[in-house]
């Protein structure tokens, strides 16, 4: 996952995924076999987090998850702090941020 990445979406869309190929601070693949991951997603301007979820496991020895994107996660445009969190059966966390979903707004706008 590059840290610096921006995804972007159009606000209010859903049931499509986030694909994300997990990888530690040297670039190496995190194998997500017997572990758990989440999504989180902070609309930037506030105080809690928006967007909640379990991810699903696509291809874990390679690293490969993604959440589905439900109704209402990105109902407000703006832009979005992301975080996704691997949690291994022996109860260590791993904590994977830095990258932004960009929800665009859809017609009509107003000026």
């Amino acid at each position: 996952m590059n840290p610096s990445m921006t995804i972007q979406v159009n606000q209010g869309d859903a049931n499509y995924p986030l694909i994300f190929t997990i990888q530690d601070s040297t670039g190496a693949i995190v194998n997500l076999t017997s572990t758990t991951q989440y999504f989180k997603a902070q609309l930037q301007g506030t105080s809690f987090v928006k967007v909640s979820g379990t991810m699903q496991s696509v291809a874990p020895t390679t690293g490969v998850t993604q959440y589905i994107v439900q109704s209402g996660d990105f109902n407000i445009s703006g832009n979005y702090f992301c975080e996704v969190q691997v949690v291994y059966q022996n109860g260590e966390i791993l904590t994977f941020g830095g990258f932004n979903v960009q929800a665009n707004p859809v017609l009509p706008m107003s000026f």
